[in-house]
């Protein structure tokens, strides 16, 4: 009897457990992953804003670039000083455009963990 019911359970184990444990894996660093590369853009969002700002009016990532011109060098720190700050509507805006990518990879990143039936440890 047992001989026949072993090779039975065997066959009853499905092989695809397997893959889905690697795929539930891989979606799971994704996410992870991602929820770091969000944190450092929220941290960096503010800086990238002034950057960003910077480069429209003076085609220089920051003003420190501006060498050899005082006068020049001097307009662009007097213009970096009355950049809004991070309350303002203007960079909130820039902000939820800056960090939006990472926000859709998450969503489906985590849509895509709940289809194929994973689960946290």
């Amino acid at each position: 009897m047992k001989r026949l019911l072993l090779p039975l359970l065997a066959l009853l184990i499905p092989s695809a457990h397997a893959t889905n444990y690697v795929e539930c894996e891989a979606i799971r660093s994704v996410i992870t992953r991602n929820n770091i590369q969000l944190e450092n853009a929220i941290k960096d969002s503010y800086l990238a804003f002034k950057s960003k700002l910077i480069n429209e009016k003076f085609q220089v990532n920051n003003c420190s670039e501006i060498e050899f011109e005082y006068v020049d060098n001097l307009d662009c720190r007097l213009f970096a000083e009355k950049i809004p700050d991070s309350d303002s509507e203007e960079y909130k805006s820039f902000f939820i455009a800056y960090t939006q990518p990472y926000r859709d990879i998450d969503k489906r990143a985590s849509s895509d963990f709940k289809k194929r039936g994973c689960y946290y440890f």
